[in-house]
């Protein structure tokens, strides 16, 4: 088994059961995700009625949505992943640098 790979809770139609998958992406993308997840963040699937995948990482905390990507099911998954945490890190950084400033006052 790979060791390029992170976890995703999948929301299942019709009624939102949930299943752990696995996403195999880039080594780089790896140390990114493990650092959300270790910040409390989930990163979570689904496929929609078009057929396209919802891509999330949310903050249970503020429970929101904090970065999110919507694809074509299939091949280009892996890419919109890397984007995802990506954009996940740095709203996640924001928000830390946001909640220090708050704290400072």
């Amino acid at each position: 088994m790979s060791s390029n790979i992170i976890p995703f809770t999948q929301y299942l139609r019709p009624d939102g059961r949930q299943r752990d998958i696995q996403i195999e992406v880039p080594p780089q993308v790896v140390a990114d995700a493990h650092a959300l997840v270790c910040s409390g963040y989930h990163l979570e699937c689904e496929v929609l009625r078009t057929g396209e995948v919802s891509l999330t990482v949310f903050d249970p905390t503020e429970e929101e949505d904090i970065a999110i990507e919507v694809v074509p099911n299939g091949p280009g998954v892996r890419e919109a992943v890397a984007r995802l945490i990506a954009a996940g890190l740095k709203a996640a950084e924001a928000a830390k640098e946001k909640e220090d400033a708050t704290d400072r006052k």
